[in-house]
């Protein structure tokens, strides 16, 4: 009798992007950047993530962001914020929102031809309060709408409709998109 060989899951970009305690601190203060975390409250929602390393390791890590100019200590030293007007957190806002969307990317990729990131998120100007806008190229708008209810972001999450005739056009006319799946414009 040979072994069954198991089939690798596959990998996201999220996955390899925020695999870490720090780098899921990282990516909560990215997604929720205009929060003012107190560090009990960070503390709860880093809860169960593997090498945190309790209220000691979450301090030496919120050291190495200080250190690193991607937050500020507010409410005298008692919470913290991430430096929303600092320029290469709006590159990495980006980033932790294409992570964000990739469960949505994998649904969505066999009924659409294109999916593109727009909005404030796709600029890097995004606030806690920001809703995932994307805009998709299909036929299946029902379909597709369906699915990105079904999200864990769900109501978070507002969906466009391009044409697939004229959708260049429209998509360049954005000051900022970025393209989730689908081929170079």
């Amino acid at each position: 009798m040979g072994s069954k060989v198991k089939k690798p899951e596959s990998t996201t970009l999220d996955d390899l992007m925020f695999a870490t305690a720090e780098q899921k601190l990282m990516r909560l203060l990215l997604l929720e950047p205009t929060s003012v975390f107190p560090l009990r409250q960070l503390a709860n929602r880093l809860k169960g993530v593997r090498g945190v390393g309790g209220p000691e390791g979450l301090k030496q890590m919120l050291q190495k962001l200080t250190g690193a100019g991607m937050i500020d200590w507010v409410d005298n030293e008692r919470a913290i914020r991430l430096r929303d007007d600092e320029g290469r957190v709006e590159n990495l806002k980006v980033l932790a929102s294409v992570c964000e969307l990739e469960t949505l990317r994998l649904s969505l990729e066999p009924i659409c031809e294109r999916g593109f990131l727009v909005g404030p998120r796709a600029e890097g100007r995004a606030t806690t309060d920001s809703d995932f806008e994307v805009a998709l190229v299909t036929v299946q708008q029902e379909e597709a709408l369906r699915i990105a209810r079904g999200h864990p972001l769900g109501k978070r999450i507002r969906v466009e409709f391009l044409d697939s005739d004229g959708y260049r056009d429209e998509i360049q006319r954005r000051s900022r998109y970025v393209i989730l799946w689908g081929s170079s414009l």
